[in-house]
C-alpha cells in the first residue's frame, strides 16, 4: 500500500508478494487482474456480483504457470456506486472515478477542501458542470466500445445543446455502401443526426437522404452514456432497435447480445437488463419519438436491486 492508503485504512504495508495484483488499466476506465487462476477469477466473481454494468475481458495465462488475468472495464454505472463505497471511507467528491481519468489535480483539491467544509459538496457540484461543457459547432466524439475493447470511433459536429442535457451531432457520409442493421443502401451525401444523452442506456441514429428525406432510425442500446471534454463513451451491448419508414420498430442482434453473454463479458443481470431495454423500446416507439422521453424512462429494473442509488 501506499504511505496515502496505509494511513487511510490504518494498517501496515506488507511487502510480500500477494496472490493478486490489481492496477489501473492505462485509460483509467477500470483494472487489469493478475494472479494464480483461482485468485484472479476469485476477484472477477466478487466484482461481477456488485457491480451492475461491469465488463470483463480475459487474457488467459493459465497455461504460463498457473497464472490468470483479467481486464477489468467499469462502464457509468459501476464508477457511480464505487464513489460510494468510497465514500464510506473518506469523503470523495461526486464522479471521482470519472474525474480520475481526466482531471487527478481536481479531485485532489476539491477532496482536500470537501475534508475541510463537507457543506461545499452543491458549490463542487457546479464546478464540475464547468468540466464538462459543450456549445454548438463544436466537434464531438464518441468512443463506441465493443464488449471485447474493440472501439469504433464516430466524429461529427454539435448541432443542438438542449436544457435537458441532450446533444444533437450531426455526421456526415460520403461514397456509398450499405447500413447493415437498417438494411438499406448509403448513397453519398447521406448524413445521420445522433442524439445522446448522459445516463442513458440508448443512443439514437436518424438517417438522412442528402435531399433530406428520412431513411431510417436506429436505437443503440448500450452501457449508459458518459459524458467526457469533447466526447461520450459507452459499451455496446450489441442488441439495437430499427425502425424502416413505414415499418414497425425492430429488435436485431439478439444472438450476438447472447453470444457476449455466453464468453462472459457481461453478466447475466446486464445482458438482461439490455433485453428489457430493447423489448420496452419496441413497445414505447409506436406512442412517442420523443428522444428525452425514452433517455429517462427507459430503464432496467435491475438497477434497484442492492444500488437503488445508482
Amino acid at each position: 500500500m501506499s504511505k496515502v492508503i496505509s494511513e487511510r485504512f490504518n494498517k501496515k504495508t506488507i511487502h510480500d508478494f500477494g496472490e493478486v495484483s490489481i492496477r489501473d488499466k492505462a485509460d483509467k476506465h477500470g483494472i487489469v487482474v493478475l494472479g494464480t487462476v483461482e485468485g484472479a477469477e476469485e476477484v472477477v466473481k466478487i466484482l461481477k456480483e456488485i457491480l451492475p454494468d461491469v465488463v470483463v475481458r480475459e487474457k488467459s495465462l493459465k497455461g504460463w504457470l498457473g497464472y490468470g488475468c483479467f481486464n477489468v472495464e467499469f462502464p457509468y454505472l459501476s464508477k457511480k456506486l464505487l464513489d460510494k463505497i468510497r465514500n464510506k471511507v473518506t469523503p470523495t467528491i461526486p464522479n471521482h472515478h470519472k474525474l480520475r481519468i481526466f482531471a487527478s489535480s481536481f479531485v485532489d483539491e476539491a477532496e482536500k477542501k470537501l475534508c475541510s467544509s463537507p457543506e461545499m459538496e452543491k458549490e463542487l457540484e457546479e464546478m464540475l458542470k464547468m468540466l464538462i461543457n459543450f456549445e454548438v459547432g463544436e466537434e464531438f466524439k464518441i468512443d463506441h466500445v465493443k464488449p471485447d475493447g474493440w472501439i469504433l470511433n464516430l466524429k461529427g459536429e454539435i448541432t443542438n445543446v438542449k436544457p435537458t442535457g441532450t446533444l444533437e451531432v450531426k455526421r456526415k457520409f460520403r461514397g456509398k455502401g450499405f447500413y447493415d442493421g437498417l438494411k438499406i443502401p448509403k448513397d453519398e451525401g447521406d448524413y445521420c443526426i445522433t442524439k445522446i444523452k448522459e445516463g442513458s442506456w440508448i443512443v439514437k441514429h436518424t438517417y438522412y437522404s442528402s435531399e433530406n428525406n428520412l431513411k431510417g432510425e436506429f436505437y443503440n442500446i448500450n452501457t449508459p452514456v458518459e459524458f467526457y471534454p469533447g466526447k461520450a463513451r459507452y459499451i455496446d451491448l450489441e442488441v439495437d432497435v430499427v425502425k424502416r419508414p413505414g415499418e414497425e420498430p425492430e429488435i436485431i442482434d439478439l444472438e450476438i447480445l447472447e453470444k457476449v453473454s455466453e464468453e462472459g463479458f457481461i453478466t447475466e443481470k446486464l445482458t438482461e437488463a439490455a433485453k428489457e431495454i430493447a423489448e420496452k423500446l419496441v413497445e414505447t416507439l409506436p406512442e412517442t419519438k420523443k428522444y428525452e422521453h425514452l433517455a429517462e424512462q427507459i430503464k432496467p429494473k435491475f438497477q434497484l436491486l442492492g444500488n437503488s442509488d445508482c
